[in-house]
C-alpha cells in the first residue's frame, strides 16, 4: 500500500466517523465542540473549582465577577466530545449574567442550548453545571475570606 492509498483509506474512514458523529450530535453539540470560545484557563480567578464526573472526566470552571456580573469565564476538561460540548455551552451560559441569575441555571439549560445530548452523555451537562455552581460558591468563600484565594 502507498502513501496515495493510506491517504484514500484515511479519507474514506473519517468520512464514516463525520457522518457517525452528525448522526448522533446537533450541529450546536458540534459547533460548541470543535470550537469551544471559552477553553482556557483565567490566572488568580476569582472563583474557581475542579470536579470529575461520575465517567472519570474532569472539568474546571474559572471566573472573574466584577459589581456582582460574571465578567469572564474560562473553562477546562480532559473529556470527550459532550464534556467540551457542555462545558462551552455552561461558561456561554453564565458569561456576562449577575451571578444571582447563574445560580438559577440547571443542567437542562445546557441541554437546551446544545439542543440535547444523548442519554449516555446528559451526566456532561450535570457535570459542568456541578462545576459552575462550586467555582461560584469558591467565589463568595474567597470574597468573605480572602485568604483561601492561594490556588
Amino acid at each position: 500500500m502507498d502513501v496515495e492509498d493510506l491517504e484514500k483509506a484515511a479519507r474514506v474512514v473519517r468520512s464514516m466517523l463525520e457522518a457517525e458523529i452528525k448522526d448522533k450530535y446537533s450541529d450546536e453539540v458540534l459547533k460548541n465542540w470543535l470550537d469551544p470560545q471559552y477553553m482556557g484557563e483565567i490566572s488568580c480567578p476569582e472563583g474557581y473549582a475542579k470536579l470529575t464526573g461520575s465517567c472519570g472526566d474532569e472539568m474546571a470552571f474559572f471566573l472573574r465577577v466584577r459589581d456582582g456580573k460574571i465578567t469572564d469565564v474560562k473553562f477546562s476538561t480532559d473529556g470527550c466530545i459532550t464534556s467540551i460540548a457542555a462545558g462551552n455551552a455552561g461558561a456561554e451560559l453564565i458569561s456576562g449574567r449577575m451571578i444571582d441569575e447563574a445560580l438559577m441555571l440547571k443542567a437542562s439549560d445546557i441541554l437546551t442550548v446544545l439542543h440535547g445530548l444523548p442519554p449516555e452523555d446528559e451526566h456532561c451537562a450535570q457535570l459542568a453545571m456541578d462545576v459552575i455552581k462550586e467555582a461560584l460558591r469558591d467565589y463568595f468563600l474567597t470574597r468573605r475570606e480572602p485568604w483561601r484565594k492561594d490556588y
